[in-house]
């Protein structure tokens, strides 16, 4: 097995355990939680609130933490480098999302990782 696949599954598997987790905490980025798009968006200009909550209300967001442990259990057994940028993309979206890293330090090393996976595949 290459360097670069290993660590590519490896950084998946990161991703995958921070996306389950952010799914066992969905009380507090629903509605009325610590962490509601409905509070937030408000620090962001009115043209970027209608982009980000695309991706960021409530309903998109689930859907969006469902696809990033979908692409990060595939990228685990099949080693995909094309996914590591859309973990790349939905790691970017979850750190607005809460204003900064979720889990600090990992977080941040998870998306200086995938960046360098995401470069290094092509």
């Amino acid at each position: 097995m290459k360097t670069l696949e290993l660590i590519t599954r490896l950084i998946s598997f990161a991703v995958l355990l921070q996306g389950l987790e952010i799914l066992l905490l969905r009380r507090a980025w629903s509605k009325n939680g610590a962490w509601d798009w409905d509070i937030l968006k408000k620090e962001y200009s009115p043209k970027l609130q209608r982009y980000l909550s695309v991706f960021l209300d409530e309903k998109y967001f689930l859907i969006l933490i469902c696809i990033q442990i979908l692409m990060a259990a595939i990228n685990v057994f099949a080693a995909q480098f094309l996914l590591s940028g859309g973990l790349l993309f939905t790691t970017v979206l979850i750190a607005v999302r809460f204003r900064g890293t979720f889990n600090g330090g990992s977080d941040y090393m998870t998306t200086l990782i995938l960046l360098a996976v995401f470069i290094a595949g092509f």
